[in-house]
């Protein structure tokens, strides 16, 4: 018994610090990407930090945090300079917030895009327009405690729900500016021709579906880019 008793605690406090389930599958009531909210920081540029739980809605693509039960969204993401929980950090691009995959000079972002017409301005989750919504306080949230500690379970899919399909796209962002990564785009970035641009995906044999071979990208084009700018 004393052993099943110390396997117990250990399974739960691994699941605590390792078991973070992301949702794949998104529908009007399940838009969040974890299926709880986490202890994270928000950032702001002026250097203020705001500890909060933290998650992303896929649907909404920003950042929700939790106020006194309530989940509220970012209404000036222009202010804000990250938002980190869940070992990932998400960056403000115009009113949206993308994930950073690999942070830099030039730094490689993820934006996950739902293709909401297929929802044909159905009502979400929480009674929200998932189309339309704009409203700041979308839920009070309820608190279930196992064991003593406070966990948030938000995502609940049901059986007739429509799925969201989300597309990934990869973006570039340099000085505050993100473009998909693209040639055309790549070169509007950073103000080089595209033949530079093609002649360094040619030579190291980029995918640029490919995250390993962008990461790679990334970082070959920062080094190009600051040393004919040095």
């Amino acid at each position: 018994m004393r052993k099943l008793v110390i396997v117990s605690i250990l399974l739960a406090i691994i699941n605590n610090t390792f078991g973070q389930e992301i949702n794949t599958s998104f529908t009007p009531n399940a838009q969040y990407l974890y299926n709880q909210f986490y202890n994270g920081t928000i950032e702001s540029k002026k250097g203020n930090q705001f500890e909060a739980k933290l998650n992303y809605n896929v649907i909404k693509e920003t950042v929700h945090f939790v106020k006194r039960g309530n989940i509220l969204s970012i209404t000036e993401p222009q202010t804000i300079k990250s938002v980190s929980f869940a070992s990932k950090v998400f960056v403000p691009v115009q009113e949206n917030f993308y994930e950073i995959i690999e942070d830099g000079t030039i730094s490689l972002l993820l934006r996950r895009e739902p293709d909401l017409s297929v929802l044909n301005k159905s009502t979400g989750a929480y009674g929200m327009d998932v189309v339309t919504g704009t409203v700041e306080e979308i839920n009070t949230l309820t608190e279930v405690s196992p064991s003593g500690s406070y966990t948030q379970y938000i995502n609940n899919p049901q059986e007739d729900d429509t799925e969201i399909p989300v597309k990934k796209e990869y973006y570039l962002m340099y000085k505050d500016q993100a473009e998909p990564v693209r040639v055309g785009r790549i070169s509007k970035l950073l103000d080089l021709s595209r033949r530079d641009v093609r002649t360094i995906i040619k030579e190291h044999k980029i995918d640029l579906s490919n995250k390993r071979d962008l990461i790679k990208l990334t970082n070959l084009l920062e080094n190009n880019y600051l040393q004919k700018n040095i």
